[in-house]
């Protein structure tokens, strides 16, 4: 039994008619007769009830026919996943981001354990014009605010701390009020119009006063080793920044009032071309941020 015999069978069953069925199938009608006569050899039993030129489904044909679709479907659903699969072990990931978030590194090495050929390219992030679509797999960025929309999803809304050295007062505290830090030399971070730069600047107005720049930095080990060494303030997230905590090389102080947070979210490509492989990891990163993130928030006795 052959899989193109069983397409032959199915067209003759829809039809009920041997020459429409072989125009459609764009074979000679005697060579479809002679592929039907062979399987139903093959089987045992004919197939069809056959009165002059009218032909039509008998008892053995009908038990046969829900079986010849299944292998059929089969057969094209293991065509349609190892097109996949193919498409997935040859694809290569583009990932756009404006900030540090260690525990994307994390999943795609968690994810290249499962799809080894499987490579990553990481890339700036642009902000799409108007209502233009992303032009790269996955965009992670972080917002004020959390959003909800059909391409992009929030996997993160994290508290803000105060970062202080602990030669700092402040750092014996267990919260402090940020119009109470106005006084404190801030760290601003590349590139300027950031979110964490955007809240940190709005929440001190909000309160009062302007953040006194002390310096600006190029990214978050700065921070890190500038707020070690006895100098400035800065406005930390307290899980996407998890591996400062780890370090303990300053005080992370909460504020308490106003609450001071900050999202990251998950974008996806939804046009164009979306391999295979784009498609399973993002589905992989919302799954596997949000267990993460409540490890985290375990190990560290973090409060939502």
């Amino acid at each position: 039994m052959e899989l193109h015999q069983i397409r032959y069978f199915l067209k003759v069953a829809e039809l009920q008619h041997m020459t429409q069925a072989a125009n459609e199938l764009h074979v000679a009608q005697p060579a479809l007769s002679k592929t039907i006569k062979m399987l139903e050899e093959d089987l045992g039993t004919p197939l069809f009830d056959r009165t002059g030129n009218k032909i039509r489904l008998n008892t053995a044909g009908q038990i046969f026919l829900d079986y010849a679709r299944e292998m059929v479907a089969a057969s094209e659903n293991v065509r349609r996943e190892l097109d996949e699969y193919n498409q997935t072990e040859a694809a290569t990931i583009i990932i756009s981001q404006n900030l540090n978030f260690d525990i994307i590194s994390l999943a795609t090495i968690e994810f290249n354990k499962r799809y080894p050929s499987v490579r990553f390219e990481f890339t700036p992030y642009l902000a799409p014009t108007g209502n233009l679509p992303i032009q790269h797999d996955i965009a992670i960025f972080s917002t004020a605010l959390p959003v909800e929309e059909p391409d992009c999803r929030t996997v993160l809304n994290e508290r803000i701390h105060l970062g202080v050295p602990f030669n700092n007062p402040l750092a014996k505290r267990d919260s402090v009020i940020l119009r109470e830090v106005k006084e404190e030399n801030f760290l601003f971070t590349l590139p300027f119009q950031s979110t964490l730069n955007d809240i940190m600047i709005m929440q001190c107005r909000l309160n009062g006063f302007y953040p006194k720049r002390f310096i600006t930095i190029t990214n978050t080990n700065n921070v890190h080793y500038i707020l070690r060494n006895g100098m400035g303030a800065a406005f930390v997230p307290e899980i996407s920044w998890y591996y400062m905590m780890r370090e303990n090389g300053f005080a992370l102080v909460p504020i308490r009032e106003p609450e001071c947070r900050r999202c990251i979210n998950i974008r996806w490509k939804t046009s164009g071309y979306v391999s295979k492989a784009s498609v399973l990891f993002r589905e992989f990163l919302l799954d596997f941020i949000p267990k993460e993130v409540r490890k985290l928030r375990e190990e560290y006795h973090l409060e939502e």
